[in-house]
């Protein structure tokens, strides 16, 4: 991964986000162990609804006033 970001980095710190790196591969195995098969596929978690106003020409203030 660092040699594709062609990052320098020193053995110590190789080592450091190698570990770092298999303790997030380890969390990411384990949730794909869970049974999703009852779930219904979503694009969000939560009702997603457009939250702007519409859009409505009115009469404004002149660069007179």
């Amino acid at each position: 991964v660092a040699k594709l970001a062609e990052l320098d980095l020193t053995e110590e710190e190789i080592n450091k986000f190698v570990d770092q790196l298999n303790i997030v591969l380890e969390h990411a195995g384990k949730i794909s162990e869970i049974d999703t098969s009852g779930v219904e596929p979503t694009s969000h978690a939560i009702d997603f609804k457009n939250v702007f106003r519409d859009d409505i020409v009115k009469k404004s203030v002149n660069k007179e006033d």
